[in-house]
Formats: C-alpha cells, sequence, structure tokens
C-alpha cells in the first residue's frame, strides 16, 4: 500500500499541468531547449536492468530502470543507480542493454521522506543514444548560448478540431507594464523573443481559446529566464 499512496502522491503533489507531461505525452512534443531546461537531470546512459513495481492487486506501479551513466548534460548523476517511469500508456520504454539520451524529473514524496527518485515520462525528446546526435548538439549550443544570452523564447501553438483562419491571430505576452506582441502563422504556431520576466500569454481571441490540457508551461504565469525556452498550447473549442 506504502507504494501506491507514493505514486499517487507524486501525481497528486507536482504543481501545473506543466509538470503532468512527465507521465503523458505532449503534442506536439516539446523543443530540446524546453525540456532541457525544465528537466533536474539530461544524461546518457546504458540501461543494465528492469523491474516492476506493482500496487496491490497489480493496479498502477512504476518501472525501475538501473542504469550505468555515461555523461551528465545537465543535473548530478553521481551515486544514480535507476531511472523511474509511471506504469501507465504514456510512460517511457526502454530496452536493457541499450544506451538513451534520458531527460529525468525529481520528485521526492511529502509523505514518505525516504521515498524519491528521478522520473523520465514518454512524448519528449529521451531517445536511443544512436539517433540523438543532433539533440546533443543542440545541447551543447544552448549550453554555450545561455552564458551571454540576454532574452528568452516563449512559442506557442494553437490546437484547433475544425478548420480555423490562424494566421495573423494576435498574441500578448505582458510583464508588469512591458508588452510584446507576435502573430500566428498559418499552422498557428507563434513566437516571442522577451526579456526575462514573469508573463501571462493572451490572444485577441481570447473568448474562444483556452490553455490545451497537455500545454508544458502554464501562460497564464510564465516565468522566463535568460538564455532558455518556453512553450505553451492553446485549444480553439468552437464549433
Amino acid at each position: 500500500m506504502k507504494r501506491l499512496i507514493c505514486i499517487v502522491a507524486f501525481l497528486a503533489t507536482v504543481t501545473g499541468l506543466s509538470n503532468l507531461v512527465w507521465a503523458y505525452s505532449l503534442v506536439p512534443s516539446p523543443r530540446v531547449c524546453t525540456e532541457f531546461f525544465r528537466a533536474d537531470l539530461v544524461i546518457s546512459a546504458k540501461v543494465t536492468g528492469e523491474t516492476i513495481v506493482y500496487g496491490p492487486n497489480d493496479t498502477g506501479g512504476e518501472v525501475i530502470y538501473s542504469i550505468d551513466s555515461i555523461k551528465e548534460y545537465r543535473g548530478n548523476s553521481s551515486g544514480l543507480g535507476q531511472l523511474r517511469t509511471m506504469l501507465n500508456s504514456g510512460r517511457a520504454i526502454l530496452d536493457v542493454g541499450q544506451s538513451y539520451l534520458l531527460f529525468a524529473k525529481h520528485w521526492k514524496s511529502e509523505v514518505f521522506p525516504d521515498e524519491e527518485g528521478y522520473y523520465i515520462g514518454g512524448g519528449g525528446n529521451s531517445a536511443p543514444l544512436s539517433e540523438s546526435t543532433n539533440t546533443i548538439a543542440q545541447i551543447w549550443k544552448m549550453i554555450g548560448n545561455h552564458r551571454t544570452a540576454t532574452t528568452g523564447n516563449i512559442r506557442g501553438f494553437v490546437k484547433v478540431y475544425k478548420v480555423r483562419q490562424l494566421e495573423g491571430l494576435l498574441f500578448t505576452a505582458t510583464s508588469g507594464h512591458a508588452q510584446f506582441s507576435a502573430k500566428a502563422d498559418t499552422k498557428g504556431w507563434f513566437e516571442f523573443d522577451v526579456p526575462p520576466g514573469v508573463y501571462q500569454i493572451e490572444s485577441e481571441a481570447s473568448q474562444d481559446l483556452t490553455m490545451f490540457d497537455l500545454s508544458y508551461d502554464d501562460p497564464h504565469r510564465l516565468e522566463v529566464k535568460a538564455g532558455e525556452c518556453s512553450e505553451v498550447a492553446f485549444v480553439d473549442w468552437r464549433n
């Protein structure tokens, strides 16, 4: 029962939809720079073992992967011997004996102090190491640019369920008295480069748009840091 309670506590104690995407796939997947700076740990590692832990009556659970760390790109993997993923349809599926580039978040139970670990999810930029050459090149470039950057980047999109005219739809990013504007392209994408700060992202069609459930970041309160990326998503529910 303790294990099941901890799993439920993990989902209950994470704050904001941006954290839930570690358990469920994000559509579309976040950019490398978005996921990199939101991750607590980014490493390449070889998977050496797999253990499945079920809750009572085989309900719920998690998969624990034993790993050997190869290289660190973010965070400290010293002494780390395992990564976890929630046992659900959106989990990260790794093969024993294979090496991967992995993006992980740290979680520590507020109920049981001895329950903590690094969790990986599906739908992001974690991938076999042999397929991650371009991702790693982006990581090194970001690390270099981060030292001298003076602005951060916000990218967003609008998900629609019926054909809409999205090109030219105006979005604003507001922080205090500062306001920046960007227009959506034909596919509903928009982008800002803004100074560091806490922003609210709104649309001129705000009465028709709501935050998409799987928005990586919260457009109502979005902290932007120099050299880092953020990602928001809206959905148009109009008939």
